[in-house]
């Protein structure tokens, strides 16, 4: 089953609960996972990003510097209709629940149809259930991992633990059972149904109806549903996740703005049942043992993604939009870099560095990293600025996870720079990463970086 899973920071979606977006690949797997347990440290980045639509303040993730000769990226502001056309929240004397959603909904779809410049093609199947059905309902659609799926979260664990991202001994399944409390709704991109907890259709509630109208809306004339056979390559479906994203929030947001002042602030606050702003900021404690850096791998696709849907929309309106979901980025080098996908520039796709298969190594998993996941590694010794220069040094890469004979799990990646003048930088990042976590780099054309649970590697 294909579901975006909205959780109660407003258009936070989680697609698929870790679990259920087609076929996945092992390191679907691994990142999935890794976003399940950062999601309990995402609500303050989110607060962020939606005061950021009100008063501006510097965004947590930075788009990658540019090189020489790209134009630089230009802020818009987003527009949404007057505030007067936005209805009030209802009253406690309202109609009940079923009959607002009923009496909302095309109001709703109105305003994402005129934002978006599109027609819904039908009208969306809305239900609001309480709490306890909700969360029933929730659970049945992501039933208990089986046996394979366990090995596979067991592989996920000591690659990121490779990679530094988690301490040993964390468990990513046990932390990630928190996470469907905070679950407020879901569209199902299979059955396209649209689900929302609630007994009361609040400001937020209202936000988040809005959040997945636009997923259902993009779905009605985009399918969204060829996310799931993109396996070849997991960054080309982060990074149409990332658009995905980013223009349901680009349109939740113009919807919170067009509110009235006090239905925004309540919504903001994530009032009428959810959490306020400082119970949210201690729901987001991070468990024992989690890197900070796994939070930004949840609200990556929604920051970075709203910022690359509006540079597009300064490029060439919503037809610009609407081009990029018949022709979605391909990685996150052009998510973060919005100008690199307008000058159609594309990753450079390795092939991954197998061992030799004398070694006594054996391969569980390859594939690509990609320009953002480089900025996430790089964080650890160096300030975000740093950090992202780095990683726009970033041209292409391709990785395995193996195990060695001993039982270790050890990642070798393979990274190509952008040119012969950025290599040097790339190449004295990932030094000062090994050095930091007693990895191995070697230069031969192109930069090798291995690390492992066991300590230094040999050479696979």
């Amino acid at each position: 089953m294909t579901v975006t899973a909205e959780v109660r920071s407003p258009g936070l979606s989680l697609r698929g609960v870790a679990r259920g977006f087609g076929q996945r690949s092992s390191r679907r797997t691994l990142l999935s996972a890794a976003i399940v347990v950062a999601l309990l440290a995402a609500a303050v980045g989110w607060k962020l990003l939606l005061n950021g639509a009100v008063a501006a303040p510097a965004p947590v993730l930075r788009p990658a510097v540019l090189h020489p000769g790209q134009q630089a990226v230009t802020k818009t502001t987003t527009v949404a209709p007057a505030a007067a056309s936005i209805p009030p929240a209802q009253s406690a004397s309202a109609p009940s629940v079923d009959e607002q959603v009923k009496a909302l909904l095309p109001q709703l779809e109105a305003f994402v149809s005129k934002t978006r410049g599109l027609a819904f093609q039908s009208s969306v199947p809305t239900t609001v259930l309480p709490e306890g059905a909700f969360e029933a309902k929730l659970a049945s659609m992501a039933p208990a991992p089986t046996p394979a799926e366990q090995a596979d979260a067991a592989d996920a664990e000591a690659a990121l633990q490779a990679l530094g991202l988690i301490a040993p001994g964390t468990d990513l399944s046990k932390a990630g059972q928190s996470v469907q409390a905070d679950i407020d709704g879901i569209y199902d991109f299979q059955t396209k149904q649209l689900m929302v907890k609630g007994t009361a259709i609040t400001p937020y509630v209202r936000s988040v109806l809005v959040h997945e109208l636009t997923h259902a809306l993009d779905d009605q004339h985009f399918d969204l549903m060829r996310m799931a056979s993109m396996t070849g390559n997991d960054e080309k479906a982060d990074s149409f996740r990332a658009l995905s994203e980013g223009d349901a929030v680009r349109v939740q947001l113009a919807y919170i703005n067009a509110m009235s002042p006090a239905d925004r602030a309540s919504a903001l606050a994530d009032d009428g049942g959810a959490q306020s702003t400082s119970t949210a900021s201690g729901a987001a404690a991070a468990p024992t043992g989690l890197s900070d850096l796994l939070a930004q791998t949840v609200v990556y696709p929604y920051i970075a993604g709203s910022m690359m849907v509006r540079e597009l929309v300064a490029a060439g309106g919503e037809d610009y939009v609407n081009k990029a979901f018949a022709s979605p980025p391909t990685g996150s080098m052009q998510v973060l870099d919005p100008t690199t996908y307008l000058r159609g520039i594309q990753p450079v796709v390795l092939d991954p560095p197998l061992p030799d298969p004398t070694s006594g190594y054996s391969v569980v998993d390859s594939g690509t990293f990609g320009q953002f996941f480089l900025a996430l590694m790089m964080q650890e010794n160096f300030d975000v600025d740093t950090a992202f220069a780095i990683a726009s040094t970033w041209a292409g890469d391709g990785y395995v996870v193996m195990k060695d004979p001993a039982g270790n799990t050890c990642v070798r990646i393979e990274y190509e720079a952008d040119s012969a003048q950025d290599q040097p930088l790339l190449f004295a990042g990932l030094q000062a990463w090994a050095r930091h976590h007693d990895a191995a780099v070697q230069y031969a054309g192109v930069v090798y970086l291995t690390t492992c649970t066991g300590g230094t590697p040999k050479n696979p």
